[in-house]
């Protein structure tokens, strides 16, 4: 990958978290999952939690490459 390309999918990542950990937020359907099936609502965060972690791998690999290949291209 290019050094744009890790730039771009490092930023995609850390969007792909935000809207993740909304998630897990208070929603409509969260709170009709804990009134109506309240082991639905674990499994989204169980659920949530590994996407996130799996981001978070990813993001840290990807970060690792750029550093390497001595990208100057601003990531934040």
């Amino acid at each position: 990958m290019s050094c744009q390309a890790l730039g771009a999918e490092i930023k995609e990542m850390e969007k792909a978290r935000k809207d993740l950990s909304a998630e897990k937020d208070v929603t409509g359907t969260n709170v009709a999952a804990a009134v109506f099936f309240w082991p639905a609502l674990i499994e989204t965060h169980s659920n949530v939690n590994y996407a996130v972690r799996a981001l978070d791998h990813r993001k840290s690999h990807l970060v690792d490459i750029y550093h390497r290949k001595n990208c100057q291209i601003t990531i934040n």
